[in-house]
């Protein structure tokens, strides 16, 4: 879960490099847009960590819970 939430995030940051380009080139406000990009691309990343705790990893049997 941890290597397709860091894709993911990989892939946000390669759609919002995309959007910043369009939007420059149309002439438009970009600054909006990106900051709103990068919550969404911290919020991705961020939430690996999640993943990375023991009673998760327990409840997506990732290893074993202890009785």
């Amino acid at each position: 879960m941890s290597l397709s939430l860091g894709l993911v995030g990989l892939k946000w940051l390669q759609v919002t490099y995309d959007m910043v380009n369009v939007r420059l080139m149309m002439g438009d406000d970009w600054l909006r847009m990106s900051i709103i990009m990068a919550g969404v691309v911290c919020f991705t990343l961020m939430s690996i960590s999640l993943f990375q705790s023991r009673k998760l990893k327990a409840f997506y049997g990732f290893t074993r819970a202890n009785p």
